[in-house]
Order: C-alpha cells, then sequence, then structure tokens
C-alpha cells in the first residue's frame, strides 16, 4: 500500500504490484517450506527443528526433502532481503514509491528478514551447517557483484541506491555465511552482521532523506538533479558525500568500519575469497557512489532556483544521520562489543529455556 502511494504515477503502481505479487509468491514458498522442515521434524519450534535434524542428518549425508526445505526457505527470506535471483521487485518499487517510503523499505524489511535468517539458518538449521553456508556464500557474491555492477548503469538516484541496497545485502550474506562456518556464541561474526545493519540503517535513510530533500525543493532524483548542489546547498551536500563515502566504505565513517567487520570474520572463518569478494565489490561501488560526489561539486549548477523548504523537520532528521553516521563510526568498537555482549545474554537465555 505504501509503494503504490501516489497512485497517480505509473512507476508507483507499477513498483507497488510487482511488491505485492512477488511478495506474495515469496511469502506462500516461505510456508512451504516450513511445512516441510514440520514434516521431516513434527516441530516448529527452533531448537526442536535442531534436535530433530541432529537424527535425522548423520555422516553429513541429508536427505532430499530436507534439501528441498532448505531451498524453500531460502528463497522465501531472500526475497524479503532482497538478495539476487529474488530481487526483481526492489529497483522499481524503490523509484516508483515516495522517497521517504523508499528509505523505509529500503531498511526495515531488510534487516526483519535478516533477523529471520540469523534465527532460523544457525539455530534450526544446525545439523544442515554444510548446505546453507555454501548456499548462502555463493549467494553473498552473485547478491554483491549484480548489485553494485548494474548500479554503475543508473541515472536515476533512487534506483541505483536500490541496486546499492542489494549490493550491501550481499555484504551482510557474506557475514552470515562466516558465522555459520564458525558457529560459536562468542564468535564476532555476527556481531559484524549486526552492526552492518545498523550502520547500514543511518547511512542508507540519510541518502534518501536527501534525495527526499532535494524533491522538497522542486528537484528530480535523476543524477543531473544533482548538479552543483555544492554551490547550491553546501550543507546538503556534504551530507550526501559524508553518506555516498559511508556506502562507499571510507573511513572514519561507519560504513568502512561494518565492512571491516565483516572482512575480518570472512577471513577468520577462512572463506578468504568472500573477503576478496566484498574488497572487489567494493571497489565497483566506487564508481557510482564519486559519481553523485562529482555531479555535486564539478557540473554546473542549473539556471533555476531552489524554493524554500516547508519541512524545517526534514533538516533536523537529516543532521541526526549525518552524526550517527561520523560517531558509529568513531565508537565503532564500543557498539560492536555491545551486540557481541547481547548476543551472549541472548544465548545464556536460549540455553536456560
Amino acid at each position: 500500500a505504501l509503494t503504490g502511494f501516489a497512485r497517480k504515477r505509473m512507476t508507483s503502481l507499477e513498483g507497488a504490484l510487482k511488491y505485492f505479487l512477488l511478495g506474495l509468491f515469496a511469502s506462500a514458498i516461505l510456508i512451504y517450506g516450513m511445512a516441510w522442515v514440520y514434516g521431516a521434524t513434527g516441530t516448529t519450534n527452533l531448537d526442536g527443528v535442531a534436535q530433530a535434524l541432529s537424527g535425522v542428518v548423520t555422516n553429513g549425508k541429508v536427505e532430499p526433502s530436507l534439501l528441498l526445505a532448505l531451498l524453500l526457505l531460502t528463497v522465501g527470506l531472500g526475497f524479503k532481503v532482497a538478495a539476487v535471483p529474488f530481487h526483481m521487485w526492489t529497483p522499481d518499487a524503490y523509484q516508483g514509491a515516495p522517497t521517504p517510503v523508499s528509505a523505509y523499505m529500503s531498511v526495515i524489511p531488510k534487516i526483519a528478514g535478516f533477523a529471520a535468517m540469523i534465527r532460523i539458518f544457525p539455530q534450526a538449521l544446525g545439523p544442515m551447517r554444510d548446505e546453507w553456508v555454501t548456499i548462502i556464500a555463493i549467494l553473498a557474491i552473485i547478491t554483491m557483484a549484480f548489485g553494485n555492477i548494474v548500479a554503475v548503469t543508473q541515472r536515476d538516484v533512487k534506483r541505483m541506491l536500490a541496486y546499492s541496497s542489494i549490493g550491501h545485502t550481499g555484504y551482510v550474506m557474506a557475514g552470515l555465511a562466516a558465522f555459520g562456518a564458525v558457529q560459536a556464541s562468542d564468535d564476532h561474526s555476527v556481531s559484524s552482521v549486526l552492526y552492518y545493519l545498523f550502520a547500514y540503517a543511518f547511512m542508507n535513510i540519510g541518502a534518501f532523506a536527501v534525495v527526499a530533500w532535494l524533491q522538497e525543493r522542486g528537484g528530480g532524483t535523476t543524477i543531473d538533479d544533482f548538479n552543483g548542489l555544492g554551490a547550491r546547498s553546501p550543507l546538503a551536500a556534504l551530507s550526501m558525500t559524508i553518506f555516498m563515502f559511508s556506502l562507499m566504505g571510507i573511513p572514519p565513517l561507519v560504513g568502512f568500519y561494518a565492512k571491516y567487520y565483516v572482512i575480518v570474520a570472512t577471513i577468520e572463518a577462512n572463506m578468504i575469497w568472500l573477503a576478496v569478494s566484498i574488497v572487489l565489490a567494493s571497489a565497483v561501488s566506487a564508481f557510482f557512489y564519486l559519481r553523485v560526489v562529482a555531479a555535486m561539486y564539478f557540473a554546473p549548477a542549473p539556471e533555476t532556483e531552489m524554493r524554500e523548504s516547508r519541512m524545517p523537520l526534514m533538516a533536523t532528521g537529516l543532521a541526526v544521520m549525518v552524526v550517527a553516521t561520523i560517531l558509529a563510526g568513531i565508537f565503532s568498537s564500543q557498539i560492536l562489543n555491545l551486540a557481541q555482549n547481547w548476543i551472549n545474554a541472548f544465548s545464556t537465555t536460549v540455553a536456560i529455556r
């Protein structure tokens, strides 16, 4: 409903229709996968599923029905986090939805989807660790490569951020695969995933906030609409530059430490090829992030003047995102330790139950 809120625009209706139909289909697949798990284990309790699978999965041999259940769960949850090839709805939905809705969609459903993955795969499907780690790792490489490469070709900033979001999904999935490969409650791989999601929320919402601010003042969403923004509105241009640099992974911003911790997690899990993939994908992403920065500072400004803002609170929200993006990077180790302490406390609580 929120995606199609701007019902007079065909792009909004198209995005809403794709999101609804594909979301319905993905939810059905997810439930079907849960049904297969229930049929094989007789329970939907996460610990109960793990215990039942321990008796079914012997000598590394997994029954075809369980592999089918794993694939169905991966497809359903892959849609929620916009992993390739289940991402088809993302660019059209982000571009067509009102920009504040795009910001919401790019963060909240993704965090919820990964929260489900963190609970289901390591906890319930622990006995099938080799299988799901392999699948998640392969999807991570495909997702980060596809998202960043296609983002290079985009001229609309919202659509570019949509493909960028797909690329960031790949980075988080790499951290999840590293956690599965190590499978230790005191390992920092899962806390690196939580930190990445925390960082991604600030810098991605901030980038969409600048786009919304520009639209509110009479601008558009193409890269050309950002031409000369450094001269027309220095603070807005500086804010967008900070968000672009953070999404790219430039220190000392939060995006750098988010990628750094995930890379360290993959190396500690002996998944060097996954760490190299993250570095290469990040290098590709520099092209389209820097293109926005170059347009703001080096392209000539249009002759039309920007109208006065009618939403002063938007500037306040933008300032909060900028400060959070900077401070969350400076205090990254403290935040990571808090995440690890929360994970340890949660693991203890689950064990007691």
